[in-house]
């Protein structure tokens, strides 16, 4: 396929015709050749069950095998026809790629093993009146009380409420009661969240947990603001607890001078690169984005390009597509105070300039439906993405195994030679509610869940009891490295976390990130001016924080009655966090 798009060109061209056969021998002693080895294992397969002629497991097999010998009859088409062989749903690649990868998830299942002496021996199968029964049975036991249920409690107990499927909670219960209650004597009950977007009605009404495990980044400042939470910093042990995370997490969890969540996992933004096509195309790794660029014309000739992250979001581009850039260039959000935003100071000027340039002069694609697709076909064989790309590409992508890294975020080479890197990172979060009265058994519980020997023993346990692909992001860092993950990649990824920090939220950080995501749009689908759209966003975005500072406070009749210090990640140094 990179031959042919090195010969023709990226473009497909229905009125130009090629002799593949001349610049490329043996197009079609390939296609037959690759045609016969395909129907030559299904041919091998076909002896374990011969009194089968058709094994619908492996009726892709002879798709594949139909589809190259059709496309060998006409090898000076193919060109045309690259969506059927390598590119697209349909292709011969994509056939064979989802066909390694159900192959491997098609496990064996046991569900009973009978050591007999003679074949009457054998119980007979249930009947259908059995199987009934069963069934009705467990319908009835449907409207009785769930196991991890809210409303199935003690109120003696540590209430922990944690946003994860029922299998997460029940490997963490087992490590509640045998090791966290014997070690401190708390008794804790463990649940599923119901909601947690309701946990706000749940304060209110007085039925909020002590602790709730597993909430979105963003949920904590929601819910301090309004005095929802208790300030983890007056607890004694605070610093010491923090600095086994990123400093960088806590920006958002962070109001004046208190903080009001501990990160239980993050996320992080790398480089993904095809290492077979790069090595193919003599086109080095790059470290700066400035070196992406410099790729670009080889890429785009062969029908190819670079991803970055704000292409896969749709209409509204949240801060970690827009944010790395600008803090990159040495930009910001806001000042020293909340009050009027810095979006239209020259550095962060600079940053959106170089954002927007990517795809209105670089042509880097504007929309990909999905990256981790383009990345396998090759397409796309570059680009910038976090951990569940990286984790789809472990676990389901196997045709690819060893034809792939990662690598540093390519950044902005600074002034005196070192790449910023700057990149958001924000995962859940653990919280501990202001009205509990299990204040300093609930900071014990989160002691003791975001501790090193809790995480390693719960990531190694989730992936031993229900697969490799249940891949763990801790926020501990110490615990991130004894993971099971590859060692490169956790190196890798470790350096990253170095430049690892999160927009603050403020009142009315949510209009700066909307009307951000809008002048990018506007940037680059209706032509308008960087200064235009940037003044216009700054605008209401002020709008709305004056509003929200009022609401809350801070603001009077458009006088300030007192400061809303703005968090950074240099807020935490006081605490010896680094």
């Amino acid at each position: 396929s990179l031959e042919i798009t090195k010969l023709t060109g990226s473009k497909d061209d229905k009125y130009r015709d090629f002799e593949l056969e001349k610049y490329i021998p043996g197009v079609k002693e390939s296609l037959l050749y690759w045609a016969d080895e395909v129907a030559a294992l299904y041919d091998s397969i076909t002896m374990y069950n011969p009194k089968v002629r058709k094994i619908g497991a492996f009726s892709t097999l002879t798709i594949v095998e139909q589809q190259l010998r059709r496309l060998a009859k006409k090898p000076n088409d193919l060109p045309k026809r690259l969506t059927e062989f390598s590119q697209g749903t349909s292709s011969v690649f994509q056939y064979l790629a989802n066909f390694i990868q159900d192959i491997n998830n098609n496990n064996l299942a046991l569900d009973k093993i009978y050591i007999i002496q003679d074949e009457s021996s054998i119980p007979d199968k249930s009947n259908l009146f059995a199987k009934s029964a069963s069934s009705i049975s467990r319908f009835f036991i449907s409207f009785g009380q769930q196991a991890y249920s809210v409303d199935n409690t003690n109120p003696e107990h540590l209430q922990v409420w944690i946003n994860r499927p029922r299998q997460n909670i029940e490997i963490i219960q087992k490590m509640v009661d045998e090791t966290f209650t014997p070690n401190t004597g708390i008794e804790v009950d463990v649940s599923l969240m119901p909601d947690p977007n309701k946990l706000v009605l749940a304060n209110a009404a007085g039925k909020a947990p002590d602790v709730a495990i597993s909430v979105h980044y963003v949920l904590p400042h929601d819910l301090a603001i309004r005095g929802a939470l208790q300030d983890l910093r007056e607890f004694e042990d605070f610093k010491e607890v923090a600095s086994r995370f990123s400093p960088g997490l806590f920006v958002p969890a962070m109001i004046e001078d208190k903080v009001y969540a501990l990160p239980e996992t993050m996320n992080f933004w790398v480089l993904f690169y095809r290492s077979d096509i790069l090595q193919a195309m003599n086109i080095p790794v790059p470290d700066t984005l400035e070196e992406v660029k410099l790729s670009l014309p080889e890429l785009q000739r062969r029908g190819m390009n670079f991803y970055y992250p704000t292409a896969a979001t749709g209409a509204f581009k949240p801060f970690f597509g827009t944010l790395p850039l600008i803090y990159q260039h040495g930009g910001s959000f806001y000042a020293e105070n909340v009050g009027r935003t810095t979006l239209n100071s020259e550095a962060s000027l600079a940053g959106v300039k170089e954002l927007t340039d990517l795809f209105t002069i670089y042509n880097m694609p504007y929309d990909v439906p999905n990256f981790y697709q383009s990345f396998r076909d090759g397409t796309l064989p570059m680009g910038v993405s976090d951990y569940f790309t990286y984790n789809l590409l472990i676990n389901a992508a196997p045709e690819i195994a060893n034809s792939w890294n990662i690598g540093p975020f390519p950044g902005i080479a600074g002034s005196e030679g070192e790449v910023e890197r700057w990149t958001t990172g924000g995962g859940e979060s653990c919280i501990i509610f202001n009205d509990s009265l299990k204040k300093q058994e609930a900071w014990e519980y989160l002691k003791w869940w975001t501790s090193k020997e809790a995480q390693v023993e719960f990531g190694h346990t989730l992936q031993a009891t229900y697969g490799k692909e249940y891949m763990w992001n801790t926020a501990n860092l110490e615990a991130f490295k004894e993971l099971p993950w590859d060692k490169e990649h956790k190196e890798t990824i470790m350096k990253q976390q170095e430049w690892l920090v999160e927009a603050p939220r403020v009142p009315g950080t949510y209009m700066l990130e909307r009307e951000l995501s809008n002048a990018y749009n506007s940037i680059i689908l209706d032509g308008v001016s960087l200064r235009k759209a940037i003044d216009l966003a700054v605008k209401r975005s002020n709008r709305e924080t004056n509003r929200k500072l009022e609401e809350f406070g801070y603001l009077k009749d458009g006088k300030m009655i007192r400061p809303y210090p703005v968090p950074t990640i240099f807020s935490l140094e006081g605490e010896g966090i680094k």
